[in-house]
């Protein structure tokens, strides 16, 4: 698990934080532990996902780049995973499917910047399938 302010979280604003402004660290100092446990746990899959998505700025993983078509092996878990509105309706129309990237971002409504870091969000996890 990872701690981490619930305001990374809960909107948009922190979608698009620069990268190198954010930081990830291990550490065993006492201080800086009670520090941290102040904010709630979250699986560290969620981190991650945020993670890939604030940081990738648009720019498509290698696996996403090569695909001519792309789907969902499964319905990423929204209970725990942070995200959007929008995500759970484009992720539901795509579980099962492999479609043209072109065709997901037209049926999203969204800016194919904010497709792509999704699917890069995705495919760290595992969920996404290409062909």
């Amino acid at each position: 698990a990872a701690h981490a302010d619930s305001t990374w979280f809960s909107g948009p604003d922190f979608w698009r934080a620069d990268p190198a402004a954010c930081q990830i660290k291990i550490t065993t100092d006492a201080r800086l532990l009670g520090e941290c446990r102040r904010f709630p746990a979250r699986p560290y899959q969620a981190l991650r996902f945020w993670g890939v998505m604030s940081a990738s700025q648009g720019a498509p993983l290698a696996e996403i780049a090569r695909a001519t078509r792309v789907g969902l092996k499964k319905m990423p878990d929204f209970k725990f995973l942070p995200h959007l509105d929008w995500q759970p309706r484009l992720a539901e129309s795509m579980v099962g499917k492999l479609e043209a990237p072109e065709t997901v971002v037209a049926a999203a409504g969204r800016p194919v910047e904010e497709i792509i870091d999704f699917l890069n969000a995705v495919a760290v996890l595992g969920l996404l399938k290409t062909a």
